[in-house]
């Protein structure tokens, strides 16, 4: 997340809705399909393949939210995984390249837009 916000902020998979969406999604699916089918290596392709799809489908494709459905199966992560840290973090780092872009002389503006 960090590149795309700070290496690549004009590219549409670094803005708000991706990064913040994106990433939710992830945990989501990751902390779903572990709820429903335990841990292991085809629960983890699959969390990551829905979480791919899904992100294309509601246009908040975000490549490392990919991570972070696989980290939520990995790792057995519970519900409250999604408040913290995918949630607070995300916004974060939003807010982080935000003030990156505003206060760094020559910084590309960040974002394109917020939705």
């Amino acid at each position: 997340s960090c590149v795309l916000l700070f290496g690549y902020p004009r590219s549409p998979l670094a803005q708000p809705r991706n990064l913040v969406l994106g990433n939710l999604l992830g945990g989501a699916i990751g902390v779903v399909a572990t709820a429903l089918f335990g841990q292991g290596p085809l629960v983890l392709g699959l969390a990551v393949a829905i979480t791919i799809l899904l992100g294309q489908q509601l246009r908040c494709l975000h490549p490392p939210a990919g991570g972070m459905a696989f980290l939520a199966v990995w790792l057995g992560m519970p519900w409250s995984f999604l408040l913290m840290p995918v949630f607070c973090g995300s916004l974060l780092l939003v807010l982080l390249a935000w003030v990156f872009s505003r206060s760094v002389p020559g910084a590309m503006p960040y974002p394109l837009h917020w939705l």
